[in-house]
């Protein structure tokens, strides 16, 4: 049976039958018009997941193509064998934990039908703050700003000659077989074309299955990053390490993994420097939580459970929200932080190395403003206090579609802006050739 040619969807899959259902109900409605293949590649599954295959391909989608493995060959090679199942210029995997939301394929194909893109990169949606698309040139843009994206299945569209290259199979067991498919792919290019979507596209249903092995995962993710080519520098290599193990990894987090078994002192002995270099737990803290009793720290989850369900329950009534619009009030709220010193640690690092793509000081900053110049400008807590300054600096990013961050003199990374660059800072589109001398 004919299908299209631009674009398939690839999902690995393992003992997941009920989510991957899901998955395909929310896919089917959207590819059928535009006739896109579904490859679904299954490692040994031991429940129901070929028979439901079987059944959903011969009543509801026969451009469903499915393979089993005759054992479990680890999530990696499965993903790849995933792909090896198509023959279309772009290949989307997808976990089955997926859930597309409307209009994406619609928007994806359009994109892809009229550019040739080397990458397309998706919104998170619960991470969604404004809807901006932007083009990428850049590798090293890429690296820095869509590393995230680019390592959960779902939110990226590679096209399938970047998963042919003989280097890919050196990535095959790390679980980032993903990650570094694009990154070594973008590296091999002369020219780079990158596209980012700013719509929400898609959203994750169901527990995340990695909770036993977050930690190896930790691990393997650093080695993967440290591995890139050159075209990615240590630097940036330490500044991504970094934004994940903070997002990753927080005193609530490491009480859920207690609970679930998932965290002890043997872990923490083995990666308490770790601890130390990326997250911003302290080693007190980890320590104290890898020596809880199971009970207790379940008990503490239940009730941050409930206490985040009142405070939901509060956000709604007080700002009058629909329940969409709360979760993302919430969600932005716990990641407003994070952001903040992501923001920083960026500003921070291009100041050290002086690339040129940081300046600081209000004369500088209003300049590179007016011209257009910044990606991200950055303002003490303390500057928003004066009116007249913060509001023009403010006005100016606005205009020019700057993303403003606000840092808090609440922590060491806006005692910094504050204190070594007068509270004002700014992140470049592109390097500046002028100087970056406060004014």
């Amino acid at each position: 049976m004919d299908h299209d040619s631009l674009i398939s969807i690839c999902i690995p899959t393992y003992n997941n039958a009920d989510n991957l259902k899901g998955c395909l109900n929310s896919l089917v409605p959207q590819v059928k018009p535009y006739r896109i293949p579904i490859y679904v590649s299954d490692n040994a599954s031991t429940d129901n997941t070929i028979e439901m295959l079987s059944s959903f391909k011969k009543e509801i989608y026969p451009l469903l193509y499915y393979r089993s493995n005759d054992k479990n060959l680890g999530f990696d090679q499965n993903l790849v064998d995933a792909v090896n199942m198509s023959s279309s210029k772009y290949v989307w995997p997808i976990g089955n934990r997926r859930r597309l939301l409307p209009n994406s394929v619609k928007r994806v194909y359009d994109i892809l039908n009229k550019n040739d893109v080397d990458l397309l990169i998706l919104s998170v949606a619960a991470h969604v703050t404004s809807v901006q698309n932007k083009r990428y040139k850049s590798a090293r843009d890429v690296f820095l700003d869509l590393w995230s994206n680019a390592g959960t299945l779902g939110f990226f569209i590679l096209p399938l000659r970047a998963w042919k290259l003989e280097i890919v199979q050196k990535y095959v067991g790390t679980f980032w077989v993903h990650f570094a498919a694009i990154f070594e792919f973008l590296a091999s290019l002369k020219d780079v074309d990158v596209m980012f979507t700013g719509w929400p596209s898609i959203d994750s249903h169901g527990k995340s299955q990695w909770t036993n092995s977050l930690f190896q995962g930790w691990t393997n993710w650093k080695n993967v990053v440290m591995a890139l080519p050159g075209v990615y520098s240590n630097h940036d290599k330490e500044l991504i390490i970094r934004a994940w193990s903070t997002g990753s990894f927080s005193i609530q987090v490491l009480l859920y993994l207690r609970s679930e078994k998932a965290y002890n002192v043997t872990l923490y002995n083995s990666y308490r420097q770790d601890f130390l270099k990326y997250t911003n737990i302290s080693l007190a803290e980890a320590k104290i939580i890898s020596q809880l009793p199971i009970p207790f720290a379940r008990l503490y989850t239940i009730l941050q459970r409930v206490l985040s369900k009142g405070l939901r329950m509060f956000v709604r009534f007080r700002y009058r929200l629909n329940p969409i619009s709360a979760r993302t009030f919430l969600r932005e709220a716990g990641r407003h932080q994070i952001e903040q010193k992501d923001a920083m640690h960026r500003f921070l690092s291009e100041i050290e190395r002086g690339t040129g793509l940081a300046i600081y000081g209000e004369k500088e900053v209003r300049k590179a403003l007016e011209e257009g110049a910044v990606r991200t400008l950055m303002l003490s807590e303390d500057i928003t206090n004066i009116q007249d300054l913060s509001g023009n600096l403010i006005e100016l990013a606005e205009q020019s579609s700057a993303q403003v961050e606000v840092v808090s003199v609440n922590t060491e990374e806006g005692q910094k802006l504050r204190n070594s660059f007068k509270g004002i800072g700014a992140i470049l589109q592109t390097r500046s050739e002028g100087s970056m001398s406060v004014s």
